[in-house]
């Protein structure tokens, strides 16, 4: 038993601090000592009307002064009068924590009920006992029944933490091994986290993670293994409040041999030439040699580290580079030459111009541009692999291919892809296109700057031409326009980019007394948008 009415208010005031909840009101503090290995299970049950808050520290130097406490776990989400409980694992040796019962505002005191219970930790629970994952063993029916929520929703850096009830695997990948881990889940929304060592856990210092798909979807993430030596690495699978700490899971890990290391040059004078393929790479350890500003072309990047490679591109053809980061954001920026890498100041270069970019959704960074040769002799080109500032860097695997014009029919606004009558025509794909197409504020609502693919079709007089693409799960759009005005500030007759992954359509009615030849341009408003699709197209009275 308890009771805050006739002490006074020491902790929490004004900003709460670190992981700490706002607890203006009058508080007294508990020492507790933790067994090794043990959950601290602490209930406070409020005996008069008032608002409990609850905040654990380590010890006195981490309750600090007013507004700068340092919090191990903290907890008040009932309302006035009601039970509040807070759960600490102690996953290392025995220590002993401070327990603060305070009030939630200067007007909440009074006597209470306090509770203290102490658990096993079961093997799995934490990072500091992991249950080990042997690669081409997979674990069946994991349960999330019995297990807590010791890594907290992670809303920065490269965790993807859910607030719900979560698990711990290791998992040794040899040196120059690509790991390949797959967790899937019934019953919930699964992520799935890794870490280099226990401590980063708690941290939230991920080294990759995903949350890409939904309920009862497969994860899977890839990290290679670059170092010289055998690295044990954790897996930590975590659950979204659709759990309710129930449901099972399957978790797979898989070890081969990792792409070809390949580490990128320093400068435009000095890059790393890759040949078609896919290699393995990293900017960490790298430095800062490039500052590039939105505009010129590039993607404004900052202090990250960064790394130059060259590519030759054939007569007639293009070369697609695609970079897939683990679990950090990567920025592509494509230059023409080396002089053309701006200026040197002060060891770094800035003002380059570049020919294209790549900067796609922060939490699933997968980079790819395009470059095309449309001469009769070979040219080179430079592309920046960087990262917006310097906590983003870190391992990446870069791929390069090689794709002779010749199979890119409708390519440009300058050599449209016919069609000959209305029907359907399937297969398609905008995947190794170019953004040759951009959609002025007139014309939509979007600049659509994705690959884009361009059809003609003749539409007699009074005729109606209805156009409707359908893409395979990806967010594709379709403008209608015509030769005059097609091109990277095209105005449009019609535009549709309502759905992020269904059909799409426009239409034009030719009112003249001439046939009138409409140009269909599929397009998408990611960089990164792009894929097969179907394409229907019907001319009507």
């Amino acid at each position: 038993m308890g009771n805050t009415t006739g002490v006074l208010p020491h902790y929490g005031n004004g900003n709460p601090g670190t992981n700490c909840l706002r607890a203006e009101g009058r508080d007294v503090v508990y020492a507790i000592n933790i067994p090794a290995a043990t959950r601290l299970d602490v209930s406070v049950s409020p005996l008069t009307n008032f608002d409990v808050a609850l905040n654990l520290v380590s010890n006195a130097a981490a309750c600090g002064s007013p507004g700068a406490m340092t919090c191990l776990a903290s907890r008040d989400s009932a309302s006035t009068g009601n039970l509040e409980q807070l759960t600490f694992t102690n996953g290392g040796a025995a220590r002993q924590v401070l327990l603060i019962v305070d009030g939630y505002t200067a007007r909440d005191f009074g006597s209470f009920a306090l509770s203290v219970d102490f658990h096993p930790i079961l093997t799995g629970d934490t990072c500091d006992s992991p249950v080990v994952l042997t690669p081409g063993t997979p674990l069946t029916n994991q349960p999330l029944t019995g297990f807590n929520d010791d890594y907290e929703a992670s809303f920065s850096g490269r965790c993807q933490f859910h607030g719900n009830v979560d698990r711990a695997y290791s998992v040794q990948v040899p040196a120059g091994q690509r790991l390949v881990a797959t967790v899937v889940p019934t019953g919930f929304d699964a992520s799935l986290n890794l870490v280099q060592g226990a401590a980063n856990c708690t941290a939230q210092v991920c080294v990759n993670g995903v949350d890409a798909a939904g309920t009862d979807a497969q994860e899977r993430l890839t990290w290679d293994n670059l170092s010289g030596a055998a690295q044990t690495v954790l897996l930590v699978v975590d659950s979204d409040s659709s759990s309710s700490g129930t449901g099972t899971f399957n978790l797979s890990a898989t070890l081969s041999p990792a792409p070809t290391v390949v580490i990128g040059g320093d400068t435009c004078a000095s890059p790393t030439a890759l040949d078609a393929g896919t290699f393995a790479s990293t900017t960490t350890g790298r430095s800062s040699r490039f500052d590039f500003f939105d505009n010129g072309g590039c993607t404004a990047t900052s202090d990250a580290p960064d790394s130059v490679f060259s590519v030759t591109v054939p007569p007639s053809s293009l070369v697609r580079a695609t970079v897939t980061a683990d679990g950090w954001d990567a920025v592509l920026n494509v230059i023409a030459s080396p002089g053309a890498c701006g200026l040197s100041i002060d060891a770094g270069t800035v003002g380059a111009t570049c020919t294209t970019s790549s900067d796609g959704p922060r939490t699933a960074s997968i980079e790819e541009v395009v470059i095309r040769n449309t001469t009769t002799t070979p040219t080179t080109a430079l592309v920046v692999v960087d990262g917006h500032e310097q906590a983003q860097s870190g391992n990446f695997t870069i791929t390069t291919e090689v794709i002779p014009l010749s199979a890119m029919p409708g390519d440009t606004c300058q050599a449209p892809q016919v069609i000959a009558m209305s029907g359907s025509l399937t297969g398609l794909t905008t995947t190794n296109y170019l953004d040759d197409v951009e959609t002025a504020s007139s014309c939509s609502s979007f600049q659509n700057r994705g690959p884009d693919r361009v059809f003609s079709i003749v539409v007699p007089p009074g005729k109606q031409l209805t156009a409707v693409v359908i893409p395979n799960n990806w967010d594709a759009s379709i403008m209608l326009t015509e030769a005059a005005a097609c091109g990277m500030s095209s105005t449009c007759f019609d535009s549709s980019d309502s759905s992020v992954s269904g059909a799409e359509t426009a239409r034009f009615t030719n009112t003249g007394t001439t046939d009138r030849t409409i140009f269909i341009v599929v397009d998408s408003y990611s960089q990164t948008g792009h894929g097969t699709f179907d394409l229907f197209t019907a001319l009507t009275p």
